[in-house]
């Protein structure tokens, strides 16, 4: 099997996953690089069926011990800017009765720089309120709560959490002053009042015979003369109802060519101001990519806690919730996994192009550095 980086492992997922969520036909917003981060904390304590089993969902082509290592450089390369906020946190709720191995523990502390909490996991609203204070805190109060005491289950003896949170301003901010109302037009043919900014500047921009490009810049450390490291990049169909194309072609290998074929000139651009936030419990998602032994009483993560001493663990769900607002200032976005364990390009313009983000598009967050897919959205309504 040739040999990957994990960014083209996490991107290849980021696509994958998003073919399955787009069915939902709603607002979408969330973090691959979280869920991928969260599910190869339990792919490190996995054997045999369970192990082949997502590294085939999880693309992954290299030996299962540098996973963290790698996760882990690729953490600290993402944290490495002066002018962007990016936190990234992880922990681990394990129930006091229930013994993880010192292996496993020391992986996650020394390459996920991970929490270890020991909690009565009998006592449900406890566990909980500390839970979702620890997803508050690690996401800048932008994600409150995770999981309420109702939806506990009283199986549950391990409990895995990832946390993200993304702050940056614009390298061209936009100006307030010119924030006006314009029409969005969602795909049901009627029309909103939204808050829409706008500019003139010079963008790196590409346009095919169905489709605009755009990308814009958060702000990069002033002592770097690389580019800038994070970038919101907005495919955008020229048709009102392009969409339901583009969800039906959007491929890695489309998404690299664009990024390839883009060239800075001038663009007058229309953005909508706005916040999204979503919630998704992945556990069918991921069935339907192929993740199911890792949900059944088959699964093997003896890697994680020994069977001769506890129960043998299993996956019981993967929950995901995602929060985005984007200003004319720049954007702030955070996003928390929690899983919890049981037993054709056209001629060159002379005129400057019109990009009115006025009906529905696809955006994601990336870092040009690593090349890797952070945050990724669906707009079809606001």
């Amino acid at each position: 099997m040739q040999k990957r980086s994990i960014t083209h492992s996490i991107n290849k997922f980021t696509i994958e996953l998003y073919s399955q969520l787009k069915e939902y036909e709603e607002n979408l917003f969330f973090s691959p690089f979280s869920i991928y981060s969260a599910l190869t904390m339990v792919y490190i304590g996995a054997k045999d069926e369970t192990k082949e089993e997502l590294e085939k969902l999880l693309h992954i082509t290299i030996s299962q011990r540098r996973i963290p290592l790698e996760i882990n450089k690729l953490v600290n390369k993402l944290k490495n800017n002066k002018n962007v906020e990016v936190r990234i946190a992880n922990s681990i709720w394990v129930d006091q009765f229930y013994e993880l191995l010192e292996s496993f523990i020391h992986n996650i502390d020394s390459n996920y720089n991970g929490e270890l909490f020991h909690e009565n996991f009998d006592n449900v609203g406890e566990v909980c309120h500390k839970l979702n204070k620890w997803v508050k805190k690690n996401t800048n109060e932008k994600i409150k709560s995770i999981i309420s005491p109702l939806a506990f289950d009283p199986d549950f003896k391990l409990i895995l959490l990832n946390a993200i949170y993304f702050n940056g301003l614009w390298v061209d901010k936009f100006d307030e002053n010119k924030t006006k109302e314009h029409n969005f037009y969602p795909l049901n043919g009627n029309f909103n009042k939204i808050p829409m900014m706008h500019q003139i500047t010079s963008f790196p921009y590409y346009e095919t015979e169905n489709l605009q490009i755009i990308k814009l810049d958060y702000k990069k450390p002033q002592d770097s003369t690389n580019e800038a490291e994070f970038s919101m990049i907005i495919l955008l169909p020229k048709e009102k109802d392009g969409i339901r194309e583009l969800q039906k072609t959007l491929s890695l290998k489309h998404i690299n060519h664009y990024l390839e074929k883009l060239i800075k000139r001038k663009v007058k651009i229309y953005l909508p101001k706005f916040k999204l936030e979503s919630k998704y419990k992945l556990k069918k998602t991921l069935n339907k990519m192929g993740m199911t032994n890792s949900f059944s009483k088959q699964a093997n993560f003896s890697g994680i806690a020994d069977p001769s001493n506890n129960m043998s663990p299993f996956i019981g769900e993967v929950v995901h919730k995602g929060f985005i607002d984007v200003n004319e200032k720049g954007t702030e976005a955070a996003a928390a996994t929690m899983i919890t364990m049981a037993p054709k390009a056209i001629p060159f313009q002379q005129e400057i192009p019109v990009f009115k983000v006025d009906h529905p598009f696809l955006f994601f967050i990336w870092d040009s550095t690593t090349q890797a897919i952070i945050f990724m959205s669906q707009v079809l309504n606001l």
